[in-house]
Parts: C-alpha cells; structure tokens; sequence
C-alpha cells in the first residue's frame, strides 16, 4: 500500500512542479486582449483611414466604382478607403500632390501605385527617385506607407515588360531599403493577361479583386507584426506543441481511478 502512495504522490507532485514551471507562459495565453496593431507612432493621424493614390488603376478604370480595387479593400477591411486615383497620372504628380492629401485626410496608411505611365517619359532611376520621396513624405507624416509593384501588360503594350520587371525588382529592393510594406501584385498577376481588359493595360474586375487582395495581404501582414498570442488555458506542458505531456495526465487519471480505490480497500483491511 505504501508504494501505491508513494507512486501516486510522486506523479502528482510532478504534474504540479511542471504546471508551476509554465506559470510564465500562462500569462502568454489570450487571457488578455491580443495586440494586433505594431508600435507605430500614427501622430494625429487616423490608422482607421487608408489613403490611395495612383493612376486610373488605382481610380478603376474600366469598372463601376464598387469594383475597383480601394472600394473592394473597404469591403475587406471594414475601414474607410479613400480613392484618389487620377487617371494618366505620373509619379510626378504624386511627388507633388503626396502632402496635400497627407494633410487633408490625416491617413493611417497611404498606398501608393505609380509608374506605370511614367515608363517611355522618365528612366527607372527618375521613377525610383519620385517613389522615394513620396515615402519619405509619408515616414515624415507618420503615416505608413506601402509601396505597390507594377501590373504587368500585354498585347501591343508587350514591349514594356523588360522595363516594367527592372522596375519592379527595384521597388522590391526599395521597400525592403526602407523598411516598409509591399503589396507584390506583379507576383499576384503573374503575367496572367487573363487579368487584363483588352487595351493590354488595365485590370478586369477579377484582377482589381487581385490588387485589393495583394494591399490586403500587406496590411495585416504590417499590423500582425507586433501582435501575438497564446492557445488553449489551463496548464500547458508543451509549450503550445504537443509533446505527451497531456498524455501524462491521462495515465495519471487513469493510474489513479485504479490505484486510489484500491488503497482505500487496503487500508480498510489495515
């Protein structure tokens, strides 16, 4: 009988000892609100409104005005989405207007799409130049920017892919320079010109649902950065991975429904 309560004592104070041992990691658990939001100074600005700015891709040339791509991010997100998207429009002009839309909206994020028109007009170098300065302007206004790559083309507009990949691998190299986010939607078309109308220039409906999808992507990818959070409550023996310790206790409930009644007979014959 003695052994029987030796075993029996020795497992729960080792269950116990490995409970008290995750005690921090408890405190881990989503107990608590989980932070979703990284440790971004927003200023005054609001991090509920996202800014977009671009050329008649961003403004939805081609579609009613529900199914360009900053009105299907609205619906994603549930926060406002401004558009102003100008169509024709240059990096050049985001240059100079980037501060008065800064100023006006007070916007947590603003999404930047240029270059596209720019391509024929002014070098890769001058494009980069212009894309660094608006967001530098943007870190500046303590607004977030996230930096999009180029759509591809097709058709008569064909001739333009070399340039538009050396573009887009220098926006890549500038988004990671800067530490900021990309919304890859050169990668998400994939040269896919099944996204494209016929013109070989703008989106079809299904590829504004790509673009709105890709800025989507990066913003949750941005704001999950700083946040976590643990599974599951009570005592933890693995650290999140089961690794047998809830199979420890499982022995230890059955050795007991087994070993606790017969000590009792026992001691009653004592």
């Amino acid at each position: 009988m003695k052994s029987i309560l030796n075993i029996t004592l020795f497992l729960m104070l080792f269950v116990n000892t490995i409970c008290l041992a995750q005690e921090p990691n408890l405190r881990k658990l989503p107990f608590e609100p989980i932070t979703e939001t990284p440790e971004h100074d927003f200023g005054d600005n609001n991090p509920d409104v996202f800014l977009c700015l671009g050329d008649s891709i961003t403004q939805g040339y081609g579609v009613n005005s529900a199914e360009s791509y900053p009105a299907k991010l609205q619906s994603m997100l549930g926060r406002t989405v401004i558009n102003e998207g100008l169509g024709g429009a240059r990096s050049t002009y985001g240059v100079r207007m980037i501060n008065t839309y800064l100023d006006r909206y007070k916007p947590g994020y603003v999404l930047l799409m240029f270059g596209t028109n720019d391509i024929g007009e002014n070098s890769e170098d001058e494009i980069l130049e212009n894309l660094r300065h608006m967001l530098n302007q943007a870190k500046e206004n303590k607004t977030v920017p996230i930096l999009a790559t180029l759509t591809p083309v097709s058709g008569s507009r064909i001739g333009k892919k070399s340039t538009i990949v050396r573009v887009n691998d220098s926006i890549r190299s500038l988004t990671s320079q800067e530490a900021i986010p990309l919304a890859d939607v050169a990668t998400a078309f994939n040269w896919n010109d099944g996204y494209l109308m016929s013109d070989g220039l703008h989106p079809t409906a299904e590829g504004y649902d790509i673009i709105a999808k890709t800025f989507y992507d990066a913003i949750l990818e941005f704001e999950h950065q700083g946040g976590g959070g643990g599974g599951g409550g009570g005592c933890s023996l693995s650290g999140g991975k089961n690794t047998g310790g809830e199979w420890l206790l499982i022995l230890m409930a059955l050795f007991g429904i087994y070993a606790v009644p017969r000590t009792v007979r026992m001691a009653r014959r004592e």
